[in-house]
């Protein structure tokens, strides 16, 4: 299933209301309307190793000759915050970086230039969907922590 970030909270509680709550959903940026084309087709792009992960029920994806060495945990934290940040732009809101100690991530949520505060998703979902994202990149990584000013 493939719905937008806006409404991943809602398509979750569809599948559990319709007792499929194992439910695969892949989670792309919002909103979809109004967006150029371009930037649909990267956030598909992007969606492409989550659903082949999806589909066959592994988080490894592409070439698994290659093996993955971590030396340093905190190495590519800016371009996993890049995606996440990615996200929250299309409602026109930023994700900054606190802190990352390789275990725990904490992020700050701009929402200064946001035309509408309630449409970037809510910090709960936010922080997983960070926390997917982030992981991605950051195997070490356990929890993401987000300063929601909404709070």
């Amino acid at each position: 299933m493939v719905t937008t970030t806006k409404f991943r909270m809602l398509t979750e509680q569809v599948a559990a209301g319709l007792d499929a709550p194992d439910t695969r959903i892949i989670t792309v940026a919002h909103p979809l309307g109004g967006t150029d084309e371009a930037t649909i087709l990267s956030w598909a792009d992007a969606a492409v190793d989550e659903a082949l992960a999806l589909l066959f029920g592994s988080d490894v994806v592409g070439d698994v000759s290659t093996p993955v060495v971590d030396l340093d945990p905190t190495e590519g934290i800016d371009a996993a915050v890049a995606e996440v940040r990615a996200l929250i732009a299309a409602d026109g809101g930023d994700i900054e970086l606190v802190s990352f100690d390789g275990v725990t991530a904490r992020l700050r949520l701009v929402l200064e230039s946001a035309e509408c505060r309630e449409c970037v998703m809510p910090g709960e979902f936010l922080e997983r969907v960070a926390l997917d994202k982030l992981q991605a990149t950051l195997p070490s990584l356990v929890s993401v922590l987000i300063d929601d000013p909404r709070n």
